[in-house]
């Protein structure tokens, strides 16, 4: 059961900082005039993929918390 419940805080916590830590999910693509609503865009993208890429680690952790693995 800690280790579901240390998963589950892990997933969050990763995804939390690879997101506010991103100034720009692609520096590459943006430039002087890029306006910071394109910006936010792009954060929510990135920030909806590495939710989707968690789900599954979540959803296991959430499993073995139900059966007290």
């Amino acid at each position: 059961m800690k280790i579901a419940l240390f998963l589950i805080f892990l997933t969050l916590l990763t995804t939390f900082t690879i997101t506010t830590a991103t100034p720009a999910p692609f520096p590459e693509l943006l430039d002087k005039r890029t306006s910071p609503v394109v910006e936010i865009l792009m954060l929510v993208v990135v920030q909806s993929a590495l939710i989707k890429l968690a789900e599954p680690i979540v959803i296991a952790s959430v499993i073995a918390l139900n059966h007290k693995i």
